[in-house]
């Protein structure tokens, strides 16, 4: 999986901008606020059809235009090509592949996916619990379109059980408890497979950064989701005003040597780790649709260093576009 070219029209600092690309690894260089970043974040956008950083559509538009427009050429490992094409234009995003209009945004991550990680991303490593259920459930929901319908069944029926409970109508709360659970439950199932099979792969893939025996990912949900279950809780819920047990209350734990990341790694190895799982990911995503996402990486050297950003993508396979402000010796550069 490659992308060949993209090009950007009104989008963050560019005004009108066409770059190319080739295999193996390429560096977007250049000083800080010219773009590096926002051309990265750009290739990732026509993979999901919103902001690897998560920015808000609005804010991706370029100050004084009323509209932006992303088009990009990908390669399959087959040899195919196939023209993505997003305009954003009055608060309205339109998606449009080989020119036939999108339908679910998804669609796009099918024909071109990839994977990335930015300095936003470090709430992951040393965050809330909520950061690392948010990481799992964004790749899990690209994988199984299923996961993302429940889950964002059981979030419409989270919230409409905290409203109820902030107003104080415990009467009502029975058929948003089932809905809960039938909907929590297929969450939780797939979340422990999904767990256990990066661990797999982590197990028994390429040593990325950390030994393998020293990465583990673990699962705990907060209850085991049956019909029922939830309204045994009632009255705690009810005196503390929120929903307490669900998947929306779960951990996803990120152990490294056995303990939580967060406790003991240093700032180095937390990066490691999450570039350890993005790289597990990686290869799961690989297997589920025949090809090898693009890897997307916003300033590793500043992390990790250029010796060892120079041993990293020499064990790669396919294409990887990192940032750096300061020229390399390594892969091809794409200046700005």
């Amino acid at each position: 999986m490659r992308i060949q070219s993209v090009h950007l029209l009104h989008y963050r600092n560019f005004g009108e901008r066409s770059f190319y690309f080739t295999d193996g690894l390429q560096v977007i260089t250049g000083e800080n606020g010219v773009g590096k970043t926002n051309l990265l974040e750009a290739v990732g956008y026509l993979s999901l059809g919103k902001s690897i950083r998560r920015v808000p559509d609005p804010e991706l538009v370029q100050w004084g235009a009323d509209f932006f427009l992303v088009e990009g050429t990908v390669e399959r490992n087959t040899g195919a090509t196939h023209r993505i094409k997003i305009r954003y234009w009055q608060g309205k995003k339109e998606a449009f592949l080989d020119g036939k209009r999108v339908e679910a945004l998804r669609e796009l991550f099918q024909v071109f996916p990839v994977v990335s990680a930015t300095p936003l991303d470090q709430p992951v490593v040393e965050g809330e619990p909520e950061a690392r259920r948010s990481f799992l459930d964004r790749y899990l929901g690209l994988l199984d379109p299923v996961y993302a319908q429940k889950l964002a069944q059981y979030r419409r029926a989270l919230r409409q059980k905290n409203a109820l409970l902030r107003e104080g109508h415990v009467e009502t709360l029975a058929p948003w408890n089932r809905q809960l659970e039938q909907t929590g439950a297929y969450v939780v199932q797939r979340r422990t497979e999904m767990v256990r099979t990066l661990q797999e792969v982590l197990k028994n893939g390429r040593q990325v950064s950390l030994p393998r025996e020293e990465v583990t990912l673990a699962y705990q949900p907060s209850l085991p989701l049956r019909e029922g279950i939830l309204d045994a809780y009632i009255e705690e819920e009810h005196e503390r005003g929120v929903a307490l047990y669900g998947p929306h209350r779960d951990q996803i734990l990120f152990l490294y040597r056995g303990y939580p990341l967060e406790h003991v790694g240093s700032q180095g190895e937390k990066w490691l780790f999450l570039l350890t799982v993005l790289m597990g990911l990686r290869d799961l995503l690989a297997q589920h649709y025949g090809e090898l996402p693009v890897l997307l990486l916003d300033e590793p050297i500043s992390i990790f260093g250029e010796s060892f950003v120079q041993k990293f993508v020499a064990g790669l396979e396919g294409q990887t576009l990192i940032t750096s402000v300061h020229p390399v010796s390594i892969g091809t550069p794409i200046p700005i």
